[in-house]
């Protein structure tokens, strides 16, 4: 008997975010926050979690890098640094320790 596998969808992290509040994006964030291990789904979670911060209100300047992209178009590609946690103060999303 084969075993029927799930069928890839490169958005399933951007539809599932797409529901969720700011705060619960900061609590999925930060459980995953200080984690070293790296694989294709967990870099489509940020790239979903960085989508939905930087359509917020929120300022993520202190998180979230946009830099130029390749040959130097301007993108939304940039970095997020990942290994601490963050939270709101006031209208900014800041890393603390």
């Amino acid at each position: 008997m084969r075993e029927e596998k799930a069928e890839f969808n490169p958005n399933d992290e951007r539809e599932r975010f797409a529901e969720y509040s700011i705060e619960q994006c900061i609590q999925a964030f930060n459980r995953d926050a200080g984690s070293g291990g790296w694989v294709p789904a967990r870099g489509r979670f940020h790239g979903a979690l960085r989508e939905k911060f930087l359509g917020s209100k929120y300022d993520c300047s202190d998180f979230i890098t946009i830099g130029p992209g390749k040959y130097g178009v301007k993108s939304i590609v940039g970095s997020m640094k990942v290994m601490k946690k963050i939270r709101i103060e006031g209208d900014k999303i800041v890393q603390y320790d």
